[in-house]
């Protein structure tokens, strides 16, 4: 009779130790001898299968039926990214730690519309001619901040401010680049009044004066605050001057446009500059002459 014992080290009882719910492997014959499980065999093929179409072409690929590695995607993707195929959209004229200056220091600011009150009382301290261009200009500048079409237009100011810094948080400068032409764009379709570009780079000058008190640090010595500052307005500068230029570039491509139109529209427009052309060049041949006397000099 055999004992309990003898039974159990056969294997035709299970063991305590063995976790209930789990099948025994089937065991699957190797030709070196050496067995393996038919997990592991899997696992190998699936191993050995990645790598090889890892290393393949695509067309040899699509040919089996196989696809890459699991990371391969990823690896692929990184390397596009790297070719620069889908940076085209990210700010390029700002490293990533000016960007972060001028988004950190625009969110001091606590009342942002305020800010551009200020921006716009200082414009008309320094050039009251501007005032003219609005339709609050009969209103004196101290009595500025209690009109409401002064506060109106100060909040439209600050809210294209807050756009554009918002626009360079996401680092996106396709986004700015919209935004400035479509500023441009607008003013250069008012009639009633003869912008002149040139202004906005007095708004550029007020904003980064207005502007500097909160991008000093608190709580630092004088003379790091002062480098950190400096660092902080050169990155303001940089991006108002953008801003700035691409806002000319569209009001003047703009203007340019209306003028063809209107010429190829009048029937008359052509000739008339034809001729102001030849008149410009006669008075050129005439000054160039070198037998021109004194009486012909208008002084």
């Amino acid at each position: 009779m055999i004992s309990k014992v003898a039974v159990k080290n056969m294997g035709l009882v299970s063991s305590g130790r063995r976790k209930s719910g789990h099948a025994t492997r089937r065991i699957a014959p190797a030709a070196n001898g050496i067995s393996k499980s038919s997990g592991e065999v899997d696992t190998c093929e699936q191993n050995s299968q990645s790598r090889q179409s890892f290393n393949m072409t695509e067309v040899i690929r699509n040919d089996k039926g196989v696809t890459k590695s699991r990371w391969a995607f990823w690896s692929s993707k990184f390397r596009y990214y790297r070719k620069g195929h889908d940076n085209d959209h990210r700010v390029k004229f700002l490293t990533k730690s000016q960007r972060q200056n001028v988004v950190r220091s625009w969110e001091k600011v606590p009342n942002k519309r305020a800010l551009g009150e200020e921006i716009y009382i200082q414009i008309f301290m320094h050039k009251p001619m501007l005032k003219s261009l609005f339709p609050f200009r009969t209103v004196p500048v101290d009595q500025l901040r209690n009109n409401a079409l002064f506060t109106r237009q100060a909040a439209i100011f600050a809210d294209f401010i807050d756009c554009v810094v918002g626009y360079l948080a996401i680092d996106n400068a396709n986004l700015i680049m919209e935004l400035s032409e479509r500023v441009g764009v607008n003013h250069a379709l008012m009639t009633s009044v003869n912008f002149d570009p040139e202004w906005w780079v007095l708004f550029a000058n007020s904003v980064l004066d207005c502007i500097r008190q909160y991008c000093e640090p608190q709580f630092i010595c004088l003379p790091i605050s002062r480098h950190i500052t400096r660092k902080i307005m050169i990155a303001w500068r940089i991006l108002l001057k953008e801003v700035v230029d691409r806002m000319s570039e569209a009001f003047i491509q703009r203007r340019e446009l209306d003028i063809r139109q209107e010429n190829n529209c009048d029937p008359n427009a052509q000739q008339l500059v034809e001729s102001a052309m030849k008149q410009n060049h006669a008075e050129d041949d005439d000054l160039n002459n070198p037998n021109l006397e004194i009486f012909d000099v208008q002084l």
